[in-house]
């Protein structure tokens, strides 16, 4: 089943907004100056029976080695622990590929569960997605 979440296309989208236990999950790319962009927009909750679909996406942006990865979180609204593990295993390939991944717009209650779980210093977590992309501008600047 998560194998499927690698066949779909560049900005594939994922909606099931009929059935709450299922995110909705799409990945974009853009590219603009310096090079290109993935951007992950995460809906609904994250759960152990249905956060394939945001490693799929998170896979397929990494594989693309982008200059910045970045989740907006915004209506996100519950992320278990499968969820966090996927993120934590998402942020370390990135750093392993040199690629900044930002958490942009994640409510109270992420950030909150990040904090729990001691996650909340493995990412870098903006307020917005403006934000996300100074942020990028900063990291990037000495990059190739």
């Amino acid at each position: 089943m998560a194998q499927q979440a690698f066949d779909r296309p560049f900005g594939a989208r994922i909606d099931r907004s009929r059935d709450a236990a299922c995110p909705s999950v799409q990945l974009d790319f853009h590219t603009r100056s310096g090079g290109t962009m993935a951007m992950i927009t995460v809906a609904g909750r994250i759960t152990a029976a249905n956060a394939a679909a945001l490693q799929g996406c998170l896979e397929q942006a990494l594989a693309a080695i982008p200059q910045a990865v970045i989740v907006d979180m915004a209506a996100l609204d519950v992320i278990g622990a499968r969820g966090l593990k996927i993120l934590i295993a998402a942020q370390r390939r990135a750093n392993v590929l040199g690629v900044p991944m930002i958490l942009a717009r994640a409510g109270q209650r992420i950030r909150q569960v990040l904090t729990i779980a001691r996650c909340d210093t493995l990412f870098v977590l903006t307020s917005t997605v403006a934000q996300a992309h100074r942020e990028i501008g900063t990291r990037c600047s000495g990059r190739p």
